[in-house]
């Protein structure tokens, strides 16, 4: 029996929210850059509930004896040895300003990238969305890996710099300054909140 042609999904766009964890924001952010990051996430976050857009939260966390962690990557290796971001830990969890809903995706990764070892280009491709307004910390590690791979993948990326943070305010600027325009789109706040428009 032959079935009608189905009518394609319009493209459309997520939020997607990365690594606003505690024990990341505790450690491997200055204050002020986390309080900053956090307060421009939580207004992404706000209007893309309010206008039912898609939000996709990444997180990077563990299983017990962290058997995903090689002792070569230094990073992981340094977070295996003080036992942080396993799994059910507390400071692991998505800090409660941006916690996640029901119905809201949580991705949670091994590595650097949002996409490598996880199924976030799964996700992306079932629902149809193309383009991703992305913030996260830490600037120089999840934004940076995930944001070429974005690209690569071809997504159309927008970086909001305000919800992003690195450890000191001037890495921060230098790293978002250096993002070329073919890249991605570095808006503010409310160019964000445009592209969720």
């Amino acid at each position: 029996m032959a079935t009608a042609p189905q009518t394609p999904t319009p493209a459309k766009t997520a939020l997607m929210l990365m690594d606003y964890q505690d024990y990341i924001l505790e450690n491997y952010l200055s204050p002020d850059q986390a309080q900053g990051a956090v307060g421009a996430a939580g207004r992404l976050l706000a209007y893309a509930r309010a206008q039912a857009v898609p939000i996709i939260h990444i997180m990077v966390a563990f299983e017990a004896g962290y058997p995903s962690v090689s002792p070569n990557n230094v990073m992981f290796a340094a977070i295996k040895r003080e036992k942080m971001g396993l799994l059910g830990q507390p400071g692991t969890a998505i800090t409660q300003a941006l916690a996640p809903r029901p119905g809201e995706t949580v991705v949670v990764k091994n590595r650097v990238g949002a996409f490598t070892g996880t199924n976030l280009a799964m996700i992306l491709r079932a629902q149809n969305i193309n383009t991703l307004v992305m913030g996260g910390v830490i600037t120089s590690g999840v934004v940076m890996s995930t944001l070429r791979q974005a690209f690569d993948l071809d997504y159309t990326p927008c970086l909001v710099g305000p919800a992003c943070g690195d450890a000191t305010a001037e890495t921060n600027q230098v790293l978002l300054g250096c993002v070329p325009s073919w890249l991605a789109d570095v808006v503010d706040i409310e160019g964000g909140l445009a592209r969720l428009a």
